[in-house]
Order: structure tokens, then sequence, then C-alpha cells
């Protein structure tokens, strides 16, 4: 069924649940949300402001340890208020949620919020690491499926 499609109920329906996947037979409007998307941008530097990928190999043991900054710009690029469900990182195959880390759930259409974390790592050991984001997220709605019942 597609938005803007009509199809006959019998007379003696009264509540329709669309969202709950049954099939049903009536004659209404099948209201769906807006696209909802999210952009999300990683940049990591070291504490000296040094992009990550830059970083040189240290060969003196005593100056092995440093704290890289990864910063997370999240920006809500849908037409819909969104709210998210999860945020994770995954890096080198450990996930970490960052959601406690936002300054809340929500994000409005256009706007951005900043994440960031620290992480210490070994520049006298040669490494790659990956990262990528995941995310679920929904429509602020109250209502994701609805629909207007006409009766004869």
């Amino acid at each position: 069924m597609a938005p803007g499609e009509t199809f006959t109920t019998p007379p003696n329906a009264v509540t329709l649940d669309l969202c709950s996947g049954e099939t049903v037979e009536t004659q209404a409007d099948l209201f769906t949300g807006p696209p909802i998307a999210v952009a999300i941008q990683i940049t990591c530097v070291s504490e000296d402001g040094v992009e990550c990928a830059a970083i040189q190999e240290q060969t003196d043991p005593n100056n092995c340890l440093i704290d890289v900054t990864y910063t997370y710009t999240i920006t809500n690029t849908g037409q819909a208020d969104t709210s998210f469900v999860t945020l994770n990182r995954i890096r080198n195959g450990e996930t970490v949620d960052l959601l406690p880390l936002l300054d809340g759930p929500n994000l409005m259409v256009g706007e951005s919020t900043v994440v960031t974390e620290t992480e210490e790592i070994d520049q006298c050991i040669t490494q790659d690491f990956t990262t990528t984001t995941q995310v679920v997220q929904s429509p602020l709605l109250d209502n994701l499926c609805g629909d207007t019942v006409l009766f004869p």
C-alpha cells in the first residue's frame, strides 16, 4: 500500500492499527512521515593538534602514549525532527555507546550537535584504526502510521 492509495473496509470496522502489520481493507488516507537522515563527520587530532592520520611513529619509548580526541559532528539532514534510539561508535571491533554523550536525544531539522571522546594510543607501535558510526533514529511524530476511515 502506497501513500495516497484508497481501499475498502466492512462498515463494522471502527479502529484500525496500520502499524501492527495487519492486513485490512478500508477507505483511508495513509500518513507517512517525512524522511529522516543524519550526517556524521568524524575528525581526530592529537593533544598537540596534529591530525591522527599525520601522527608519526615514535621511537623514544618514554614518549609512546598520547591522547587523541575524536570529534563527531552530527547533523540532522532529513526533513523531520529526529530522536536518537542508538548512536554507536565502532573502532577495530570495539563498540561504544555514544548516546550518553549527547546533550539530549532529539535533533531538530538542520541542527548539529557535537560529541567528543578521548582515547590514549601508543605511537611507538604502528597501528591502523578504522572508526565507523551506527545510528538508529526515529522521527519526532506522535503517529508514525495513521488513517482516516470513511463510512457510507
